[in-house]
């Protein structure tokens, strides 16, 4: 398993990992006329776009054979989110490679990456009903509110954790 930064030729991989990904998590807890409606193609316009910006923090974590399996993007956070400067916009793996490290070696990596652009904190929404918030509390977020969104006609609870110190969050994932 490798960690690297992404680049304008993962496009493809991490579409599909995101995709792929959002209809085995979400199955059962999304509606699934709605997971059946995403699709490689509008995800891939989406990560060309993220891509092709040069402050893009972006890292995949690839099999042995060079595949993507994984990936988390970092930035910036957006208008919406009412605390901290940065945010962690998405971690995604296949089922398979879950709860083996991998998430906590890319959420590493795009820390370091925040740390070095000058981000002190750190933000990420989660479904209410995702098991995987498991994952988040391992590394002791302050749960800030929670929102309500809407995904195709249908509405779901989201919470924001926060994390207000990146080099006391990237110690605890050392540990």
């Amino acid at each position: 398993m490798k960690i690297r930064k992404a680049n304008i030729k993962d496009a493809t991989g991490i579409a599909c990992v995101h995709t792929v990904s959002w209809k085995e998590t979400y199955k059962g807890m999304i509606n699934q006329d709605f997971l059946e409606k995403l699709s490689v193609e509008k995800r891939l316009a989406l990560w060309n776009e993220i891509l092709s910006n040069a402050d893009a923090i972006v890292y995949v974590a690839v099999n042995r054979n060079d595949e993507i399996i994984g990936f988390a993007s970092f930035g910036a956070k957006r208008p919406e989110t009412n605390t901290n400067d940065g945010e962690l916009y998405a971690i995604y793996l296949l089922e398979e490679y879950k709860r083996k490290g991998i998430g906590k070696l890319l959420l590493e990596a795009g820390l370091k990456d925040l740390i070095a652009s000058g981000f002190s904190t750190m933000s990420v929404w989660v479904l209410a009903a995702n098991p995987s918030r498991a994952f988040y509390q391992l590394f002791a977020p302050v749960k800030v509110m929670t929102e309500t969104v809407s995904l195709g006609d249908d509405f779901y609870e989201e919470v924001l954790y926060c994390w207000h110190d990146l080099q006391q969050l990237l110690c605890l994932l050392k540990t």
